[in-house]
C-alpha cells in the first residue's frame, strides 16, 4: 500500500511539474474515443468546425484537435505594416484576407498594451535592416506616366491584379477562399519601400505564397510598358496603389507614443508571449514556442451550462485573474461571435464530458 502510494505521489508530482491538469491525459484518450463513436447534431458539427477553424487547439486542449497555425507570418510584420495602422487594428481587428477561415480575435487591449506589441513588431524585420536603393523610394506621388502604366499593368492582358485582388468592391470573378488582400487597404496600411521588395521576390517573405513573382529577372516584365524597364514598373504599381486615397493615416498611435514614453519593444514581446501568439501565427523570433496556456475542454459539457456559454462566447470575459498556467499572464480572446455561431460552438463543448 505504501508503494503504491509513492508511486501514485510520483506520477502526480510529474503532471504538476508539466502543468498538466491531474488526470487530463486520461480524460482526453477517453474524449477522442467517445467522439469517434457518438454522431454530433448539425448544430453540435457546426460549432466543431468554428472551433477548428479558429485554432482553439492553440491554447486549450479539445478532443483529437490539434493547433493548426494558419495566420499570416509575423516575422517581417516590422517592414511591411506602418505602424499606425498596426497600433489602430491591435485595437479594432478586422479581417484583412477573405480566404482565411481563421479569425483575428481582440484582445481589449489598451493603449500600453497595443503600443508595445505594436513596438516589439516593428523589430521584426526578417533579412532587410538596410534601406532601398534611393531610386526605389517612394517620393510621395504619382506620376501621370507611371499612373498610367501601373493601371496597363493591372489589367487581364497583363498581370490581372484582380483576378486574386479586390479593390473597393472591384473584383472578377473568383472563389472567395482564393481571393488575396483587399488592394484599397494599401494607403493606409503596406509601407511603401516593402511593396517594392515584396513585388521582386513574394517567396522570400513566404514560401509557398499565391502571389506570383512577376519580375523574377530583368526580361520578365511586360516589353512594351516604360520600355521594359522592370524597376520603373514595380514603382509604377507601388506609387498607384500607395496613392489610391488621400486620407490620413490614423492619428491614435502617435498620441499613444507621446503619452507613454516608458513604453519598449520587451514589454510587447512579454505580452504576445503571454498571450500564445505562435499558436496561430507560427514562430516568431524572440518567443517561446507554444504552450497550453487555456483550460482543457475536455469535460465542458460537465462543467458549464450553455446558457452561460453562449454569453461568454459572445462577451468573453475575465475568469481566472492569475490565468491557467501560473505566470503566463494568458487572456480569453474574443472572436466576436454572431448569436448564432456562439449557440454552436456552446452546443458542441455541452457534448465534451
Amino acid at each position: 500500500m505504501r508503494r503504491l502510494f509513492r508511486r501514485c505521489s510520483v506520477l502526480l508530482l510529474f503532471l504538476l511539474l508539466w502543468n498538466v491538469e491531474p488526470g487530463a491525459w486520461l480524460h482526453h484518450a477517453l474524449s477522442r474515443a467517445w467522439a469517434a463513436q457518438r454522431n454530433l447534431s448539425p448544430l453540435a458539427a457546426r460549432g466543431r468546425e468554428l472551433v477548428t477553424d479558429l485554432n482553439c487547439a492553440a491554447c486549450h486542449q479539445i478532443e483529437d484537435q490539434t493547433p493548426q497555425p494558419g495566420a499570416p507570418p509575423l516575422d517581417f510584420e516590422g517592414e511591411r505594416v506602418r505602424p499606425e495602422w498596426l497600433f489602430d487594428f491591435l485595437k479594432q481587428p478586422r479581417s484583412i484576407r477573405p480566404w482565411l477561415r481563421m479569425r483575428m480575435p481582440t484582445f481589449r487591449l489598451g493603449d500600453r498594451e497595443a503600443l508595445a506589441i505594436t513596438k516589439f513588431l516593428e523589430t521584426q524585420r526578417k533579412r532587410h535592416d538596410e534601406p532601398l536603393p534611393a531610386k526605389f523610394r517612394f517620393a510621395g506621388r504619382s506620376e501621370p506616366e507611371l499612373t498610367d502604366a501601373a493601371k496597363k499593368l493591372m489589367t487581364p492582358e497583363y498581370l490581372d491584379c484582380l483576378t486574386c485582388h479586390l479593390r473597393g468592391k472591384e473584383s472578377r470573378s473568383v472563389k472567395p477562399d482564393e481571393r488575396a488582400p483587399d488592394l484599397s487597404l494599401v494607403p493606409q496600411r503596406l509601407n511603401p519601400d516593402w511593396i517594392i521588395r515584396w513585388l521582386q521576390d513574394p517567396q522570400s517573405f513566404q514560401p509557398g505564397v499565391k502571389m506570383p513573382n512577376f519580375f523574377d529577372d530583368e526580361s520578365s516584365g511586360p516589353e512594351d510598358i516604360l520600355g521594359g524597364d522592370e524597376a520603373r514598373q514595380m514603382i509604377a504599381l507601388r506609387d498607384f496603389l500607395v496613392t489610391q486615397s488621400s486620407d490620413p493615416l490614423p492619428a491614435e498611435y502617435q498620441r499613444a507614443v507621446r503619452q507613454n514614453p516608458d513604453v519598449t519593444p520587451e514589454m510587447g514581446r512579454q505580452l504576445m508571449a503571454q498571450f500564445n501568439c505562435v499558436g496561430c501565427h507560427g514562430d516568431i523570433p524572440g518567443l517561446p514556442p507554444r504552450r497550453e496556456i487555456a483550460p482543457s475542454l475536455a469535460q465542458q459539457g460537465r462543467k458549464a451550462q450553455v446558457t452561460w456559454l453562449i454569453e461568454f462566447l459572445t462577451e468573453s470575459r475575465e475568469i481566472r485573474r492569475e490565468a491557467y498556467n501560473l505566470g503566463t499572464g494568458g487572456r480569453m480572446p474574443n472572436f466576436r461571435f454572431t448569436p448564432d455561431e456562439a449557440e454552436a460552438v456552446a452546443e458542441y463543448l455541452r457534448t465534451l464530458r
